[in-house]
């Protein structure tokens, strides 16, 4: 058993070289609040939902798609129908001290009309841990995507949470139809002193790389991202947990940059963070501190009077945020705010990112269940000479789901994207258009592990 877990497991991490529930850190300190800086990111769960143990599961999914605006351009819109087929592994398994949880999803995806975007695309996921005694716990956890277009499909059930801030890149940026591929790696350990307090180390390394379209003659730029990072964490009482969080992030863009902007930006950030647990079913997530900006390799911007090129640019920001999430046996809400400096995606370098997202689901009935989300985002370009610069994107979708038996699912969707840019002389890909999907989901075997 143990030589089959792990071929499986390297079988399933050599694609890769994504809160998942709310109050679940992966960090010893779990009886209070949970604050922010464990790289999570939210998701809508219910009281007491949770995924398999010791299990191998396999399910296949169809999906049908009607796009409004298949290449999604600032041009004449272009309708098509999208056909998306393939499967979905995942297991997750617990043999002693060692957690693991692992799901790979390849999918093949073609266009009724636009049959030049005809691809394999695949996403894979990995959370393993390990606890050295009582004290000390290494956990690694990646995501990996390779695909065509923003969109990648439902998975019938999530398995691997994915990964969010302080160390995940910027996800409020959309490229149109252009093939990409996007990487997420991030291992922590975490040293548990008493029962109060504990004490993180963790490091990052993120990768965007996007490929080129015949629909756009706009270049795109490429992200790395090594984020290093310390957390201690005092719980002050059941309820309330407070830390402290530095994290040192350069990032380098590579690529046609934009004149006037840095093709890398290192930024340090100190914050203040609080979790609390404000009943039983409502979670609450603070942080606040400055932040430290260096902008380097910036070319013709005179820095003195004899004309001398200033390459550097430094400053100081504040990065502000919070989570509220509420959970119940038949709903599941979070709000969420954030400001902070961030890589702009395909289209930008730097910027200062500020979002509002906000998620809801509800438990209709015995075999129905809807999920709402709905997002806003303002990128601002922080390059010397197209100062006022800015992104806005608006995103909403509405899910409706059900279980038609104990293997089969049935998941009818609709997706609205909006992107829109301002002072901005290198984008052409304002765009605004919509999706509705219906997709069968269906579990093809359920395997136990291990005893």
């Amino acid at each position: 058993m143990r030589t089959w877990f792990v071929s499986v497991l390297v079988a399933f991490l050599t694609p890769a070289g994504l809160w998942a529930q709310l109050g679940n850190s992966g960090s010893p300190v779990t009886a209070g609040g949970v604050p922010f800086g464990n790289g999570q990111a939210p998701s809508l769960s219910y009281a007491g939902e949770t995924t398999p143990t010791n299990m191998f599961l396999a399910s296949l999914s169809s999906q049908t798609t009607y796009d409004s605006d298949a290449l999604q351009t600032s041009g004449p819109h272009i309708s098509d129908v999208i056909y998306t087929l393939g499967p979905q592994f995942a297991l997750v398994q617990t043999e002693g001290n060692f957690t693991a949880a692992l799901d790979y999803q390849p999918y093949f995806q073609f266009y009724q009309r636009l049959t030049e975007y005809d691809r394999v695309n695949q996403t894979t996921s990995a959370d393993l841990s390990y606890k050295f005694g009582p004290r000390l716990t290494f956990r690694l956890r990646d995501s990996f995507l390779d695909q065509t277009g923003m969109y990648q499909p439902q998975p019938g059930t999530d398995f691997v949470g994915g990964l969010g801030a302080p160390t995940a890149l910027n996800t409020t940026v959309y490229a149109p139809l252009l093939s990409q591929r996007i990487n997420n790696t991030r291992f922590d350990a975490i040293y548990r002193r008493s029962a109060r307090t504990s004490f993180t180390l963790f490091g990052d390394y993120a990768s965007s790389h996007y490929g080129t379209s015949t629909a756009s003659t706009v270049s795109v730029l490429n992200t790395e991202s090594v984020t290093g990072g310390a957390q201690y964490a005092y719980r002050v009482s059941e309820q309330l947990t407070f830390a402290v969080l530095y994290t040192f992030q350069p990032m380098k863009f590579l690529g046609a940059l934009p004149a006037g902007s840095a093709s890398q930006t290192t930024v340090q950030s100190a914050l203040a963070t609080v979790g609390w647990r404000a009943s039983p079913s409502v979670m609450v997530t603070l942080f606040g501190g400055p932040q430290y900006t260096e902008l380097d390799g910036i070319e013709g911007v005179p820095s003195s009077p004899t004309g001398s090129a200033d390459t550097s640019h430094k400053h100081w920001s504040l990065a502000t945020g919070g989570t509220v999430g509420k959970q119940s046996e038949r709903t599941a809400l979070f709000l969420s705010l954030s400001r902070a400096v961030s890589n702009g995606g395909a289209w930008l370098p730097a910027v200062t990112a500020s979002t509002v997202n906000i998620g809801f689901r509800r438990h209709l009935a015995r075999r129905w269940d809807a999920s709402f989300n709905l997002s806003y985002a303002q990128n601002q370009y922080l390059g010397s000479l197209l100062g006022g610069g800015r992104l806005d994107s608006e995103t909403a979708d509405v899910t409706l789901s059900h279980s038609v038996s104990e293997r089969a699912t049935a998941r009818l969707s609709y997706d609205f994207i909006q992107q829109q840019g301002s002072g901005l002389s290198i984008l052409g890909e304002n765009f605004n258009h919509s999706r509705v999907s219906f997709g069968i989901f269906y579990q093809l075997r359920k395997a136990p592990l291990g005893r």
